[in-house]
Formats: structure tokens, C-alpha cells, sequence
């Protein structure tokens, strides 16, 4: 018998992980199979809080960030991920 997989850690990085790398984890998280593959999220520079919009935007599509805060991108964190998916933005 082979012993049970651990699921595929993807993390989605941004400056301010408050905003898109957040919503890029929840929604792996949410569409992805919980055996096969699970979603973390961080970012370098953090904002205070995730942005109250992104909030109130994924509530009205059923999935709750009201309790996230901002999380810090570290060489620990990233050594434990299979994948690191840096999201970058214009502003």
C-alpha cells in the first residue's frame, strides 16, 4: 500500500497581498480538489489589511476573507510550496 500524498502547496505571491494573490488562493482553494492540491498566498511590502472590496467581492461570490490579514513572503514559507506564482500588478 502506498502511503498518502500530501497535496500540491501553490503559493501566489504579490507586493502587498492584499488583493490579488489573495483572491488567486481563495479561489484555488475553492474550485481545486482539497487532497490534490491546497493555496497559500503572501506578498514582500504588506498592506495593512486585505482590501476591503476584494472582501465584499468574493463574499458576494460565497467565499468569506473577511477574517485574512496580509501575510509575509519568507525563504521558509516559499521553501515549503511546490509552486510560487508571482502576480504582479500596473499600479
Amino acid at each position: 500500500m502506498n502511503p498518502p500524498q500530501r497535496p500540491h502547496t501553490v503559493l501566489f505571491a504579490s507586493v502587498h497581498n492584499g488583493e490579488q494573490s489573495k483572491m488567486a488562493a481563495a479561489w484555488l482553494n475553492q474550485l481545486g480538489e482539497p487532497a490534490k492540491v491546497r493555496a497559500l498566498s503572501a506578498g514582500t511590502q504588506l498592506a495593512e489589511r486585505v482590501h476591503p472590496v476584494v472582501v465584499e467581492a468574493m463574499r458576494e461570490v460565497g467565499i468569506d476573507l473577511g477574517s485574512e490579514s496580509p501575510r509575509l513572503l519568507t525563504l521558509e514559507l516559499a521553501a515549503q510550496v511546490d509552486l510560487l506564482s508571482t502576480i504582479l500588478s500596473q499600479n
